[in-house]
């Protein structure tokens, strides 16, 4: 995986465990893999949950039940429904961008990359509604909490974005991490307007292309300008 540093450098990792988005774990051991099995078991119930009914659907006692832990182990793992839907989500992002490393989206340049990415988001989305919803939810509801969490899952979608303009392999340019933050904004905002239906799929579809257009050509012409 790969993530954007502080010098503004794209660096590569080979695990989620070694990446900045990982919880701190100096001088604790690797999860061994009956822990790896309990937090896979855990979030793929929640999941499930969400799929077939929303945030409303993921009761803790029902994901224990289900997932085969004790209650209070899950609270001791995610203290809260939003920590733990939020976890899905942060979950689904790290595979989109592994999938998105090892098959980089199709375009002939980064505005038309960064468009495809978008697009697939949103379709994705658009196609598990009840999930889409509670990650929203969670997403948009997080408080102190999962305040830690929420901002590596913010992170993380931005590196989508990112990695979609110039791929693993280059450095940033100026004003790119500027761009993917308020493509990541546009993005929330108007997955929140469709799943609240104050707009359809192909109004979603329509803003996320004029805002990604606008906001990316008008970051290539601050370069030209700036040489």
């Amino acid at each position: 995986m790969c993530v954007l540093s502080t010098r503004k450098t794209l660096t590569c990792y080979e695990n989620f465990r070694e990446s900045p988005f990982a919880p701190e774990t100096r001088g604790t051991p690797l999860p061994t893999p009956r822990q790896l099995a309990r937090t896979a078991r855990i979030l793929d119930t929640a999941a499930l949950l969400t799929v077939d009914g929303g945030f409303a659907r993921v009761q803790m006692r029902d994901v224990a039940e289900h997932a085969g832990v004790a209650l209070s182990t899950l609270y001791r793992h995610h203290p809260t429904k939003t920590h733990l839907v939020l976890a899905v989500m942060e979950r689904e992002l790290l595979r989109a961008r592994e999938r998105f490393v090892a098959t980089p989206p199709e375009g002939d340049d980064d505005v038309a990359r960064v468009l495809r990415v978008l697009e697939r988001i949103a379709t994705s989305w658009h196609d598990s509604p009840a999930s889409a919803d509670a990650m929203l939810q969670a997403y948009l509801t997080a408080g102190a909490d999962e305040g830690e969490l929420r901002a590596r899952v913010s992170t993380m979608l931005q590196e989508l974005l990112v990695l979609a303009m110039w791929g693993a392999e280059h450095d940033a340019r100026p004003g790119d991490a500027d761009v993917a933050r308020m493509l990541e904004t546009q993005l929330v905002g108007s997955l929140a307007a469709w799943a609240a239906q104050r707009a359809t799929q192909d109004e979603l579809l329509h803003d996320l292309r004029t805002a990604g257009t606008a906001l990316l050509r008008t970051r290539a012409a601050a370069i030209v300008a700036a040489r």
